[in-house]
């Protein structure tokens, strides 16, 4: 079994440009990872989130970016999964 975080490691560190879309606690791990490219989870995968989950719901996205930007995300995404 190869976990996100393990598998971001090892394709970054072949040169790759890593985009993460995972939930749960593989994407809390992968947050964990320098150099990640992008994280592109949904609405409901960002609630794995700590911070996300304990926001009001309508600050739920921008907190789920800020996340991503800190984590050093060039492109920090959030899709609206069944929403569009």
């Amino acid at each position: 079994l190869i976990h996100a975080d393990d598998l971001a490691r090892a394709c970054l560190a072949r040169g790759a440009r890593v985009i993460v879309d995972a939930q749960k606690d593989a994407l809390v791990a992968a947050l964990m990872v320098p150099g990640v490219l992008a994280f592109k989870p949904n609405d409901d995968e960002i609630l794995a989130l700590p911070a996300v989950a304990a926001a009001d719901p309508a600050d739920r996205v921008r907190v789920a970016l800020d996340a991503f930007a800190a984590a050093g995300a060039r492109l920090p995404l959030v899709s609206l999964g069944a929403h569009g």
